[in-house]
């Protein structure tokens, strides 16, 4: 068991990694949001805290909660309340993607770019841009065959007018 001190240095510290916000660099935070319902492949923040959603931190977090010995000394409260309020939001972030149970299993070479993937379920720049390349061609479509419906209702349109000149 660590002293009071150490013990909020640490929360202290989880807290401040909970809390830091990853950049990628990537994508430009408007780019994707073209509506007042937003849109979902649009970017969301995403912290460094998926990062900690790991089988070890999760085990250490579990004895810390279910340990009585601390439960009802005031010492320890910032600790206890960090964990409780740590395993309600893996268990919310779970329920939203039920890989994170999977992915707390391994570790990550790259932190940055797992905190950002896992908050945007998996959505990465690669997948917006071909996404919004479909969209563009199926715009393009459309648009190129209203075109041919207006041509062809002007040449319909066009052609009873020269039966009306000759009558």
């Amino acid at each position: 068991v660590n002293s009071a001190e150490v013990n909020r240095h640490a929360v202290a510290y989880l807290v401040r990694l909970c809390k830091h916000e990853v950049r990628t660099g990537d994508v430009d935070d408007d780019e994707y949001d073209d509506g007042p319902g937003g849109n979902e492949l649009a970017t969301r923040r995403s912290t460094l805290e998926p990062m900690l959603y790991n089988i070890g931190m999760l085990s250490t977090l579990d004895r810390i909660l279910n340990d009585t010995s601390i439960r009802d000394r005031e010492e320890f409260a910032s600790l206890l309340m960090f964990a409780a309020s740590f395993m309600k939001r893996f268990a919310r972030a779970a329920e939203a993607n039920p890989m994170l149970y999977v992915e707390a299993m391994f570790k990550h070479p790259n932190p940055h770019r797992f905190c950002a993937v896992t908050s945007n379920m998996y959505v990465n720049e690669e997948l917006r841009m071909m996404t919004v390349r479909d969209m563009l061609v199926e715009d393009q479509r459309k648009y190129e065959q209203n075109g041919e419906e207006d041509d062809f209702e002007e040449a319909a349109a066009g052609g009873e007018e020269e039966k009306e000149e000759d009558a």
